[in-house]
């Protein structure tokens, strides 16, 4: 059986604590850079444990570079905050784009290159900052390439130059209405945290933009309750290599945001791509969240998830334990696409992924030809392989084309690209099913693409049962609880035309599952994780000794 994925081992303390040093009002954007020189502005110099408070009604124009974060030792947090702090959303409540209460900082003006107009910077080893209820934009007559740039200053091949234990709280961080910029936060540290921010607005003509984007630090990350937008990628990991040997952007979590796009970029010049993608990544949970409105254009799926060595440096790289579950996805052409080298570079293979109760809604945006869940690759060695992967427990709706697919890139014939691999209880409604290369589906898929593998328990909507006989290939298990409803109706969700996909207690899917929980996902429980309630979760073991189970209260009969 495929193996469950290895939980972060560290999540960064977002707790809130507001100082108990000395409290400092620079009067303007020079007064600033002086207190963070660290000099003194008549209320002393700046030491750890101090407030720097900015005044709601001023605007603090970084100079060329960008205000610089120091080193100011120690373990205490320093807070940046606004004088309108008491008017801002309490804590645990996301902050919105009402900037009466915020303190505007903005980038650079500087003439020079995009990568002068950063609104904040970082010495070497720069650590505990914590900023809370500012508004950080950038400057609207010239193009930014990073608004908050949170990476070593010099040689960021040496770890130890990273920053580290630095917090964004309730802020509002967004690009220019007309220029975007092309991203919003750089997290190339550790012990990185964003929670309940409002960051949006990052768009570029021709090149990737991001809200948030990690390369270069090892984490951990923590990324908690935001709305994030961007026309390229909302989040990524990866995309250039880390410059830190055997350095994998590590102990990621992502729980309660809204990920967005805004449909009026569609058919716009900006770079649109993904909501959320992994090129490198380790330990990573992604739970809780909503992602909302993507569309074919630069790129197909609003979220891709695979390994790539972005320039053949960093040949240590691999995406592995993944957990993304509880989600909601909806208004998209295509959903997911997951994959091991999808490169020619040496990476490692990825491992142990688990996608889990998750609610996939496809709608036609762009793309009339609709996809589920792909599965693919482009090496035919070890390290395009697949391993240790559970999809179970998903709810896939609105297709129109192919519901989950293994697919080599370049579609090379007789090739096992996935090794361990369970697929088990989830609902696929109007689509090819589960194919494979040209036309294989079913059971012929399977036993092209995989070894030790189980499929059952799933609900192929609109296919025939005879497409999924018993599986030949070594270790492969094709299991007799599959059903194939004629029709979606057949199906009985609550309300599909109301979006709500619960089951009818008289749905033939109804406690059916493997585990005697419904088939398809858990909705009450998406509901409450991205609400951020405790959710009653019940998890259970699957039994595939071919007999259904049904669950009556906590029996299992």
């Amino acid at each position: 059986m495929a193996t469950l994925p290895t939980a972060p081992t560290a999540v960064d303390d977002i707790t809130y604590s507001y100082p108990t040093g000395t409290e400092h009002s620079p009067v303007d954007a020079s007064e600033l850079v002086t207190l963070l020189g660290p000099g003194d502005i008549g209320s002393g110099t700046l030491t750890e444990g101090d407030v720097i408070i900015l005044d709601k009604d001023t605007v603090y124009t970084a100079p060329s570079g960008g205000f610089v974060l120091p080193n100011l030792g120690g373990s205490t947090y320093t807070y940046i905050v606004s004088t309108g702090l008491a008017s801002i959303p309490a804590i645990g409540t996301r902050i919105g784009q009402d900037t009466t209460n915020t303190a505007k900082v903005v980038g650079a003006t500087a003439a020079g290159s995009p990568g002068d107009r950063r609104a904040f910077v970082c010495v070497n080893t720069a650590h505990h900052f914590r900023f809370v209820g500012l508004e950080i934009t950038v400057d609207s007559t010239n193009f930014t390439s990073t608004c908050i740039d949170l990476s070593a200053a010099s040689s960021p091949g040496t770890e130890s130059n990273a920053p580290h234990h630095i917090v964004f709280d309730r802020s509002y961080i967004h690009g220019d209405a007309t220029l975007g910029g092309r991203r919003g936060i750089a997290i190339n540290g550790a012990n990185i945290s964003v929670v309940e921010c409002y960051v949006d607005d990052w768009k570029e003509i021709g090149a990737d933009n991001q809200a948030l984007a990690g390369w270069n630090g090892r984490g951990p990350f923590h990324i908690h309750n935001n709305f994030l937008e961007a026309a390229g990628e909302n989040i990524i990991f990866g995309g250039s290599d880390a410059s830190v040997t055997n350095l994998n952007p590590s102990d990621i979590t992502i729980t309660r945001n809204h990920f967005f796009k805004r449909l009026s970029w569609n058919g716009s010049s900006f770079s649109v791509k993904n909501l959320l993608e992994f090129k490198v990544g380790e330990r990573i949970l992604v739970k809780g969240n909503l992602f909302e409105n993507d569309w074919s254009a630069a790129q197909l799926y609003a979220l891709n998830f695979k390994v790539v060595n972005q320039s053949g440096g960093q040949t240590w790289a691999t995406t592995k334990d993944l957990n993304f579950s509880y989600n909601r996805i909806k208004n998209v052409d295509n959903i997911m696409v997951l994959s091991g080298n999808n490169e020619l570079s040496t990476a490692v293979s990825p491992v142990r992924w688990l996608i889990e109760h998750n609610e996939m809604q496809s709608a036609q945006i762009n793309d009339s030809t609709r996809d589920g869940i792909i599965m693919n690759s482009n090496k035919e060695d070890a390290e395009g392989h697949i391993n240790d992967w559970i999809i179970r427990h998903n709810t896939i709706i609105g297709l129109s084309n192919r519901g989950m697919r293994f697919e080599w890139v370049g579609n090379h014939t007789d090739s096992v690209m996935c090794d361990d691999f369970e697929i088990y209880d989830n609902i696929v409604v109007d689509s090819g099913g589960l194919s494979g290369r040209g036309s294989l589906e079913g059971t012929d898929a399977l036993d092209e693409r995989c070894v030790n593998t189980t499929i059952d328990y799933n609900s192929w909507e609109g296919r025939s049962s005879g497409n999924y006989g018993t599986a030949s290939g070594s270790g492969n298990t094709m299991g007799v609880n599959n059903t194939f409803e004629a029709t979606e109706a057949a199906i009985e969700f609550v309300d599909a035309a109301g979006g709500d996909y619960r089951l009818k207690a008289t749905s033939p899917l109804f406690q059916a599952a493997s585990d005697g929980l419904d088939v398809g996902a858990d909705i009450d429980a998406i509901d409450a994780a991205i609400a951020g309630e405790v959710a009653a979760i019940v998890e259970r073991t699957p039994d595939f000794s071919g007999t259904p189970k049904k669950m009556i209260g906590l029996t299992v009969l």
